[in-house]
C-alpha cells in the first residue's frame, strides 16, 4: 500500500524489533495517532506488522533501525504490512462468527503478535539449515 507522509509524519508508534523483550520477532504498530496520515487512511491498525518500507525489509531489524527507516521517508511511502485478520465484514462467515482485532490498550501483556515474522521463524525451524527433513 502507498501512503503520503506529510510534515506531521505517518502518525504511528511502533514496538518490537530484534532484541526487544516485548516483541523480538517483528515491528508492530502499537498506536495510531488520531488525525495522522495512517488514521485518516483507515487501513492500518494497532497490532499490524510492518514488513517493508520503500522496499527495505524491517524483518530482523532492531527497533532503532526501524525508527530510522521510518523517519527517513518523505512524500509517497510504500508500506508492506501483515494485518491481523478482521472478519467483521467478511460475507462468507456464518452468522455469529467473528474475530477480534488485538487491542493494545486492553491487553498490554499480549502487545506483540508478529504475524509474518513468526511464520518465517517457524518455517525455518521446520526446514532446518539444510532444507526439509
Amino acid at each position: 500500500m502507498h501512503m503520503v507522509k506529510g510534515e506531521e509524519g505517518l502518525g504511528i508508534q511502533i514496538t518490537g524489533g530484534r532484541g526487544s523483550k516485548r516483541c523480538p520477532h517483528g515491528i508492530i504498530i502499537s498506536h495510531v495517532e488520531e488525525g495522522g496520515a495512517i488514521h485518516r487512511d483507515g487501513r492500518l491498525h494497532a497490532g499490524d506488522e510492518l514488513l517493508m518500507i520503500n522496499g527495505r525489509s524491517l524483518v530482523g531489524l532492531t527497533h532503532q533501525e526501524a525508527v530510522a527507516i521510518l523517519r527517513s521517508t518523505t512524500g509517497l511511502v510504500q508500506l508492506v504490512v501483515a494485518s491481523m485478520v478482521s472478519t467483521r465484514n467478511t460475507p462468507h462467515l456464518r452468522r455469529g462468527e467473528k474475530t477480534h482485532r488485538l487491542n493494545m490498550r486492553q491487553r498490554p501483556n499480549q502487545l506483540c503478535h508478529s504475524v509474518f515474522s513468526q511464520c518465517v521463524l517457524e518455517f525455518h525451524n521446520i526446514q532446518g539449515p539444510q532444507g526439509p527433513h
